[in-house]
């Protein structure tokens, strides 16, 4: 397929797109990254101006041949540039919307796009055992620990913690003397105690049995049998990690540079996540997150955006625990 003549400019400044019906479309790029384009509809010969400044990605190479006047003999790389996420609600190149006035909350809340020039691969894709964002595409780094834990889900290395002797049971006991190695207070350690294991021991009972455990074990190997409703949808129902639905939860409602969350966003948190008749899923949500102020307890008001995926994995109890032990030593 031949391609339409562009002016003699740089061969990475081509931007390539097609319309539903395949047309190739070209515009040029200038020096830097960011430009106003417009949309052709080959159909109806309209242009959609777009108003608002895009910034373009590369996501891959082709090589044309005669593509530019007096090039006809020459092979050149080009790059392909494909639009990144608009903030209005679509996305380019897409044909699709993801915000239509008509319905006020999806404008209010819009889900994770892909940006700038940070990617995370397959977003919507669970991760078994790495919490991978924007930022941590591999998850937590430090210390080797996703390496070191890869052979749990990123919902078993969140409690694993929890687990004092890793025999793959957590005790009431357990639970209480990992939540006073993070600082918790003894009435808050307590009451953790008795609402974990209260609700979440029958479900990971092994198969087989039927009756509640009087000593109300948590079995960590059937962990993702606690996942709960009206929550972020992070966790996925065999435990696994789902970056998008993480990054929904900054992208729809944290302000600022969405790398931090205040007490009042995670209030709209709570009741925008909020499913009908599911009181089990909004006590557990509202404890999880108290639990997670409390812990983190920002001097700015804000939690980090970092500090909340390495609870997600676990990794940030370490680091607390082994802090709060260093200070008592010295």
């Amino acid at each position: 397929m031949s391609l339409p003549p562009t002016p003699p400019l740089e061969p990475d400044r081509i931007l390539f797109f097609t319309n539903h019906c395949g047309d190739i479309i070209t515009r040029v790029l200038p020096a830097d990254r960011h430009t106003k384009v417009c949309r052709t509809t080959i159909e109806i010969g309209m242009e959609e101006s777009l108003s608002e400044e895009i910034e373009f990605e590369c996501i891959g190479n082709i090589v044309g041949q005669g593509i530019q006047e007096g090039r006809e003999n020459k092979q050149n790389c080009l790059n392909i540039m494909a639009p990144a996420a608009m903030e209005n609600g679509s996305t380019r190149g897409s044909g699709f919307q993801t915000a239509i006035k008509e319905c006020p909350v999806t404008e209010e809340r819009l889900p994770f796009m892909e940006k700038g020039k940070k990617v995370l691969r397959d977003p919507g894709t669970a991760r078994a055992n790495e919490a991978a964002s924007t930022e941590a595409p591999n998850g937590t780094e430090k210390d080797d620990y996703a390496e070191r834990n890869k052979h749990l889900t990123v919902l078993q290395q969140h409690v694993n913690f929890f687990d004092r002797d890793q025999d793959g049971i957590i005790y009431p006991l357990d639970t209480y003397t990992s939540m006073r190695r993070l600082t918790y207070p003894i009435w808050f350690s307590v009451l953790a105690m008795l609402i974990i294991h209260a609700n979440f021991s029958y479900p990971t009972l092994p198969p087989g049995h039927w009756l509640p455990d009087p000593l109300f074990r948590i079995y960590t190997g059937r962990i993702h049998k606690d996942k709960h409703g009206s929550d972020s949808g992070a966790y996925d129902n065999e435990g696994r990690f789902i970056p998008q639905k993480f990054e929904d939860i900054f992208s729809k409602y944290a302000g600022g540079d969405k790398q931090g969350i205040t007490l009042g966003e995670v209030w709209d948190y709570l009741k925008g996540q909020s499913v009908i008749m599911d009181p089990v899923g909004w006590g557990g949500a509202l404890f999880e997150w108290s639990a997670t102020w409390i812990l983190l307890w920002p001097e700015d008001g804000r939690m980090k955006k970092e500090d909340i995926r390495r609870i997600y994995d676990g990794s940030l109890f370490y680091e607390i625990a082994a802090r709060n032990e260093k200070n008592k030593s010295q």
